[in-house]
């Protein structure tokens, strides 16, 4: 029955609102939230000077029954964290309340998959359905002070991190009359008081480059037509240009008959580098196929750009077990030529997730499937390993300083119990603490983490 519904949804009239679809049994976003005080199992002088908050936001899904990235990329968006106030620990979990998701409060989960996705696209561009493509599961972005829950098919949701007691919220969507039909990129980025971001329109094959104030308005704008479908998870802010890697993927009419994600990638198709400056475009050509989630580092001088990331030699969003390869693309600005450099011990990881700190590139690596620590490179150089056998990490850490000296902070859990580790940057050493929660609840994967000091 609920899929006739579905199939009948563009012979329903609406008078006003939403078109109110019966998916399934009402919930309580609230019956599924966290807020539990914890006691440390041990005394640690480390986690005594902590004052903020860790959190890290990712996909609301069980990653036991999951198969495929699009699964990951479009679960409902949760924040797991942790308030530190000089020794006592405060454990939060908080569902962003998205358009979607409280539309699915109020009238059960809806039906997923690309047939259902696209069916929801077109209903939301009539005004007949909320976003069901948001679900601001990526990352957090600080602006003066201001926290943001992203991701690239929807605008900005912007919360409140509650020291005093210790909550996080979903205050509002950001939205703009005057940016109306874009999105903001899971990866903008906030730098030199500016909002820098990208939306993508698959059907035009165009990137929109934004550059805004810090309050959304808009300074300039850059249109890039690209020559394959510009599904552009991160780009690359330069000294005075920026980077956007255009990888071959293309449409695949076979999958659209399978009710598949209508998308292949291409690797022995070459890829276009962009690299755009305020009135120019300058397209670098490579033999060969990759793909970027995330930069690391560049490098730029007059004659050269050396730019640090992950490369993906070949990509499936509908599996899971796709390699990271940490390289370096070296770019002549005086022959317009491209090559990539890789350092065979790092080809053994399967690296992403970049964290800088100082000069060396903090990478997690993952194996059979889970993450079982971090490679440290300087360079295309290892300098350093945190490796478990024991236990997996949920997601990015984040970076603070304690007394002066890096440290990590990431959730991590095993079969028995959850974590919280302290990692010294500078002597690798890692402390872990035990985080019982409540009717044996488990953290739960992510992707990208924050901490925030609390004296902002």
């Amino acid at each position: 029955m609920r899929y006739i519904i579905i199939l009948f949804f563009p012979l329903i009239s609406i008078v006003s609102g939403f078109l109110h679809i019966p998916f399934g049994i009402p919930f309580k976003l609230s019956n599924k939230e966290i807020h539990q005080s914890i006691i440390p199992l041990k005394n640690s002088d480390t986690l005594n000077k902590l004052d903020g908050f860790f959190g890290l936001i990712g996909p609301d899904v069980n990653i036991s029954s999951v198969s495929s990235l699009f699964e990951l990329f479009t679960g409902n968006g949760v924040i797991q964290g942790i308030f530190f106030d000089k020794g006592n620990l405060t454990y939060i979990k908080h569902y962003v309340r998205t358009e979607k998701l409280i539309y699915e409060e109020q009238h059960g989960r809806a039906l997923t998959g690309i047939f259902f996705d696209i069916i929801y696209h077109i209903l939301h561009m009539l005004g007949i359905l909320p976003n069901m493509l948001g679900v601001a599961n990526t990352s957090l972005l600080t602006i003066n002070n201001n926290i943001y829950a992203m991701f690239e098919r929807d605008n900005p949701y912007l919360m409140k991190v509650d020291f005093h007691n210790k909550q996080v919220n979903t205050i509002q969507k950001l939205n703009f009359k005057d940016l109306s039909s874009t999105h903001f990129s899971g990866h903008t980025k906030y730098s030199s008081k500016k909002i820098t971001t990208i939306h993508y329109d698959v059907i035009s094959k165009c990137i929109h480059h934004y550059v805004m104030t810090c309050d959304f308005k808009t300074l300039y704008k850059t249109i890039l037509k690209t020559e394959y479908l510009p599904i552009i998870h991160d780009f690359l802010l330069l000294n005075d240009s920026f980077v956007i890697t255009d990888s071959p993927i293309m449409m695949d009419i076979h999958k659209i008959l399978k009710f598949k994600l209508p998308v292949t990638f291409y690797k022995d198709k070459k890829t276009n580098v962009y690299i755009v400056a305020k009135n120019k475009v300058n397209k670098v050509e490579y033999d060969k196929g990759f793909y970027i989630f995330h930069y690391a580092d560049y490098r730029e001088t007059d004659d050269i750009i050396e730019i640090y990331a992950p490369l993906y030699d070949d990509l499936d969003f509908l599996a899971l077990n796709i390699k990271g390869n940490y390289r370096k693309i070296v770019i002549d600005k005086k022959t317009n030529k491209m090559d990539v450099e890789k350092n065979e011990e790092v080809e053994q990881y399967n690296l992403d997730f970049p964290i800088k700190v100082g000069n060396k590139i903090i990478l997690r690596n993952i194996k059979d499937f889970g993450i079982n620590g971090f490679i440290i490179c300087e360079g295309l150089s290892i300098v350093g390993k945190i490796l478990f056998n024991d236990i997996t990490i949920c997601g990015e850490p984040a970076l603070t300083y304690i007394d002066s000296t890096p440290y990590l902070i990431a959730f991590a859990y095993n079969e028995t119990t959850n974590f919280i580790l302290l990692i010294n940057v500078e002597t690798l050493e890692v402390e872990k603490i035990e985080i019982p929660l409540q009717n044996d609840q488990k953290i739960n994967i992510g992707f990208h983490s924050i901490y925030i000091p609390n004296d902002v």
